[in-house]
């Protein structure tokens, strides 16, 4: 698994960016596992991305 994560836009948003994973591991049953029960981590900031930007896009 190389990937498991949420960035927002062309730079490093602190409260759109959440990386599981610092390097490529091995696809196990365990890290798959770990990644799965972490999912709703990723789509909270996920959601609130798109929530900013809706936010942001509507005040524009």
């Amino acid at each position: 698994m190389c990937e498991a994560s949420v960035e927002w836009g062309n730079g490093r948003h602190p409260e759109y960016l959440l990386e599981f994973l610092e390097h490529p591991v091995a696809l196990t049953e365990q890290r798959l596992q770990e990644t799965t029960m972490r999912f709703p981590e990723l789509l909270s900031v996920f959601m609130s991305a798109l929530h900013a930007w809706g936010t942001r896009a509507s005040n524009a």
